[in-house]
Parts: structure tokens; C-alpha cells; sequence
């Protein structure tokens, strides 16, 4: 069961910010390959498809990796006041 992101400590939450940073990278790492191959073969049609199950299959990822900076965000200026 995960902890809520409140609960974390700073360095558990640094550590799963690296961890989905490196899983995003790899997505765009792959989508950038994946587009390339469609363009070299030019495979026209539903190439609209082709740019959006990318990016579907990333959203949980991105948007915890948002919630993440934004925690410690909230840290850092709690810990400055």
C-alpha cells in the first residue's frame, strides 16, 4: 500500500520524483524513436493515433510527478518561514 505523499519523508520523495523524472524520459525517449520509425516507413494513416497513445500512457506518470513538486514545494517554503 502506498503512503500518501503528506506522510513521506523528503528523501523518500526525492527518490520517487528521480524515479518517474527517468520514467518519463524513457517515454520520450521512446516516443521520439516511435515517431521517427512512422515518418522513415511514412505511415500516413492514423498517424494522429500514433501521437496520442503516447502521450495517454503518460499522464498518471506526469501528473504524480507534479503532485510530488508540489509537496515539496510546499516543504521547502514551510521549512523557510
Amino acid at each position: 500500500m502506498t503512503k500518501k505523499l503528506s506522510e513521506m519523508s523528503l528523501p523518500e520523495l526525492h527518490q520517487k520524483r528521480s524515479i518517474l523524472k527517468g520514467i518519463l524520459i524513457g517515454f520520450a525517449v521512446l516516443w521520439v524513436i516511435m515517431m521517427l520509425t512512422f515518418i522513415y516507413l511514412k505511415a500516413k494513416p492514423g498517424l494522429l493515433v500514433q501521437f496520442i497513445i503516447p502521450f495517454m500512457c503518460v499522464w498518471p506518470a506526469l501528473s504524480s510527478f507534479n503532485k510530488i513538486k508540489e509537496e515539496l514545494k510546499l516543504r521547502s517554503q514551510n521549512g523557510k518561514a
